[in-house]
């Protein structure tokens, strides 16, 4: 967090010892570019830092905006070991327990907040229901948008199943039930449910910001416009109709790699000091 980043900071200028920070996402895309007061303690802890991660090369790179330094480096996250892929039969019945057999699942997954763009996914699913037969939507998350949501879902007479929050121990049984991820979100640093989405062999669309091009491929991002409903009812159409198989999960995502080069890059800063 931005203030155990000052505390690291303090500490080091106190007693010398190296700190490292992580940055995940709004502390930088975002906050610094609300208030001079946050862009220059921002640019400070940047320029201070011993070694600064961050969770995406776009948030990288926008760091770059506030203070360039040779001391960074993408370091991925990834998806909990529980999330993966079961078998056909365990999915099987899982479609049964829950009414979908024979059906293609739409689903978003995350907070309902404003960040999100949630209060677009109704018009999203209206534009897929009027182009695929046999399709259900789910919303997965709660948050102050959700009673607006279930309103414009009801105007638009769209049968809509709302899980409210679930423990991410009980997600990779809803993962392996849903065929497509939307992701619309207005900006992310990476986001965790496309991981761990793709971890679990499910198809992930979304818009073209932050670092989900990064974890889900350009070729399933589309930029924030007045295209963008009609491109993401298209790109999901395909996929369903042409049976086109979900992208794996990049292996630079995986833990192992992530934890080998954030454990060479501490080794590095204590050799140094």
């Amino acid at each position: 967090t931005f203030e155990s980043s000052h505390i690291a900071s303090m500490v080091k200028k106190k007693f010398g010892t190296p700190f490292v920070i992580t940055w995940h996402g709004s502390d930088i895309h975002s906050n610094p570019f609300r208030s001079k007061v946050i862009w220059n303690q921002t640019k400070r802890l940047l320029a201070s830092a011993d070694y600064n991660f961050f969770v995406s090369k776009n948030l990288l790179l926008i760091s770059d905006k506030i203070e360039k330094s040779t001391k960074k480096e993408v370091l991925y996250s990834g998806p909990a070991k529980y999330y993966g892929k079961l078998s056909e039969g365990e999915i099987g019945r899982l479609r049964s327990e829950y009414s979908v057999i024979g059906q293609f699942v739409i689903a978003y997954v995350g907070n309902l907040v404003a960040i999100k763009n949630v209060l677009i996914l109704p018009e999203i699913f209206q534009a897929i229901k009027d182009a695929l037969p046999n399709v259900v939507f789910w919303i997965v998350g709660s948050g102050v948008y959700e009673d607006k949501i279930k309103k414009k879902c009801s105007d638009l007479n769209l049968d809509v199943k709302f899980w409210g929050n679930l423990l991410p121990e009980q997600m990779p049984k809803i993962y392996n039930c849903i065929d497509v991820v939307i992701l619309p979100s207005l900006s992310e640093g990476l986001p965790r449910t496309a991981l761990e989405a793709i971890a679990c062999g499910v198809h992930v669309v979304g818009s073209n910001v932050g670092g989900i091009p990064e974890a889900i491929g350009r070729q399933n991002t589309f930029d924030l416009n007045q295209l963008f409903v009609e491109r993401i009812k298209s790109r999901i159409e395909m996929i369903l109709l042409d049976n086109i198989p979900p992208r794996p999960l990049p292996h630079a995502f995986a833990w192992k790699e992530t934890l080998k080069k954030e454990i060479s890059i501490y080794r590095q800063l204590l050799s140094e000091n």
